[in-house]
């Protein structure tokens, strides 16, 4: 089986995760060629960094037929390895992993990726997509696209005709930059935290009444 599919279904795919595996895709030449040289501090996703920049060029083509055949090393010493080590380096480089995103430069195509996601913004201007995508981000249950989406945010309102841009577009207040943070706090310490506060508050009124009990008794 064999389909082709639009690159802006490739690109929100890619948005959540690494799905094609590189040593089963064919690209022309020519493609290749546009993207090279590769960004030399990746190394754990230099072929994640690879997909999506071949996929703002063209469409693609997925096929289930068997093509290759992937030797899996017994030790776990190599780049391809799931250790400690390949982990944390690939925490590291998840930040410069989301910037290609920022490779995106044509609305249309934003909108073709997250038509959903995207009815709110009645316009979008060229100029506004760092801040777009970081907004997107900061609705992924990653921690680290979140925080990525949440330093794009900053970074674009950081400048004064952006943010007043954003504001009298999008009603983008700082207030509501600051209430950016709740994202990242899980529903579950919300509620556990509410908990405390009440309890908290019960305490502090008992023994405030008791110190008001205590006083009158000594009065008397």
């Amino acid at each position: 089986l064999e389909c082709l599919l639009e690159r802006s279904n490739g690109i929100r795919m890619f948005m959540l995760e690494n799905w094609p595996l590189s040593p089963g895709m064919v690209t022309k030449r020519e493609l290749f060629e546009k993207i090279i040289p590769f960004d030399i501090p990746m190394s754990q996703y230099q072929d994640y960094k690879m997909h999506i920049k071949l996929l703002l060029l063209s469409d693609f083509m997925v096929s289930d037929k068997q093509s290759v055949l992937y030797r899996k090393a017994d030790s776990q010493s190599g780049l391809s390895a799931l250790n400690e080590v390949t982990t944390i380096r690939r925490q590291l480089e998840e930040n410069l992993l989301m910037d290609s995103f920022l490779e995106i430069t044509d609305v249309k195509l934003l909108r073709k990726i997250f038509p959903k996601e995207l009815e709110k913004f009645e316009k979008i201007p060229k100029k506004t997509i760092p801040f777009i995508l970081g907004m997107l981000a900061l609705n992924s249950t990653e921690k680290y696209k979140k925080l990525w989406g949440y330093n794009q945010v900053a970074k674009f309102i950081n400048n004064q005709d952006n943010y007043e841009l954003v504001h009298n577009m999008y009603g983008f207040s700082y207030k509501n930059y600051l209430n950016l943070a709740t994202s990242f706090v899980e529903s579950q310490q919300i509620n556990k935290y509410l908990k405390y506060k009440k309890l908290f508050n019960l305490v502090l009124f008992i023994c405030v009444l008791l110190f008001v009990v205590i006083v009158t008794l000594l009065l008397i």
